[in-house]
């Protein structure tokens, strides 16, 4: 399997976070690792601005079978906007490892290695199956920063946007199946790939409203939007710096 740039940046931080976990170095040592590949991150988000040609379709696009009897396949690509969401993450993230060079544990260098590779996934998926699998991934190194690194009350901080998240993030998954179903009524095929999901007309008017909620929860609770915002004082209050 052909592995593009797209790919490389998502996962290069994982296998370097996985590598550094099980190897005996010390948090100083991780430190360095982490924000070197930060800076390779940066040097090839370059690479795909270089590469991006102005226009309305998806770019860099990597198509491969992953479930092909449910139609779920790793589908990535970028538009204009991700792009800009890319060049944002990819400067700020080096920005914060140089603020927070001093006194960090090796379990929170490799939990911020991993948080990047769950933001990249979220930003490039083009499947809404490999979106949700990314969406999840990015939250289980945020719990780890702020139960195992945070101050205070930080457990019942991790309990409470445990719950928040699995909340918002189940209603968005039945509206994914839902729209899978919907598209596999409508065609005689499944398909979870964004392309196609918009060429569903089946839907009746409730069904989209119903399903503008689901999701709409699910990102007004990460955001978060008022009012699902109760989580975020208590939160940011116990969490660590950069976490």
């Amino acid at each position: 399997m052909d592995v593009g740039i797209l790919s490389v940046i998502i996962f290069l931080p994982m296998f370097v976070a996985f590598a550094l976990l099980v190897l005996p170095v010390s948090a100083k040592t991780t430190r360095n690792f982490a924000f070197l590949t930060a800076i390779v991150i940066l040097f090839l988000s370059f690479s795909v601005y270089d590469q991006f040609q102005l226009s309305g379709y998806m770019q860099l696009r990597e198509y491969h079978k992953w479930v092909e009897s449910y139609g779920i396949y790793y589908s990535l690509g970028i538009d204009g906007f991700s792009l800009i969401i890319l060049m944002l993450i990819a400067t700020l993230i080096p920005c914060a490892y140089l603020l927070l060079w001093d006194g960090r544990t090796k379990g929170y260098w490799v939990s911020m290695l991993l948080i990047q590779t769950g933001i990249c996934g979220t930003l490039f998926s083009q499947d809404l199956i490999l979106f949700y699998f990314f969406w999840e991934a990015m939250l289980l190194p945020v719990f780890m920063i702020i139960g195992m690194f945070g101050t205070g009350n930080r457990v019942f901080s991790t309990i409470k946007i445990t719950i928040y998240t699995i909340l918002g993030s189940l209603f968005m998954f039945v509206c994914i199946l839902y729209l899978g179903v919907a598209f596999f009524y409508e065609f005689g095929t499944w398909s979870f790939e964004l392309n196609d999901i918009v060429q569903i007309t089946t839907l009746t008017r409730n069904e989209k409203i119903w399903l503008f909620f689901g999701f709409m929860l699910a990102f007004a609770i990460k955001i978060p939007l008022f009012p699902f915002h109760s989580w975020l004082l208590e939160t940011y209050s116990n969490s660590p710096t950069g976490g």
